[in-house]
């Protein structure tokens, strides 16, 4: 009875088979538009320098300091705020290394 549950299993599969049909790959129209004009909006690496920079002093003192689980994150964090902090006031201090120092 077994056999016979096995060999009706395959012959209801070989049946089925033959039915199933893939049908045609969707396509999808896509208008061909004008190239993006380039972006405005600069990304300003001495910004990002100072906030990264703060990122690892602030991790770096609140490892050393605290030990408690979460601590570190908080410093990473605090010490991106205040490297934005002191770019916002201080930008106008920072030298730009692609032009020329003026004398």
């Amino acid at each position: 009875m077994h056999k016979f549950f096995i060999i009706l299993a395959s012959v209801a599969i070989s049946l089925a088979s033959p039915a199933a049909e893939a049908e045609p790959p969707l396509v999808i129209p896509v208008q061909q538009g004008a190239p993006a004009a380039p972006a405005t909006d600069a990304i300003d690496s001495s910004k990002l320098l100072v906030i990264g920079v703060g990122v690892v002093v602030g991790y770096a003192l609140a490892s050393t300091i605290w030990t408690i689980q979460g601590t570190t994150l908080l410093g990473a964090v605090a010490g991106g705020l205040l490297g934005n902090w002191w770019y916002e006031n201080h930008a106008a201090d920072i030298v730009k290394l692609d032009r020329p120092r003026p004398g």
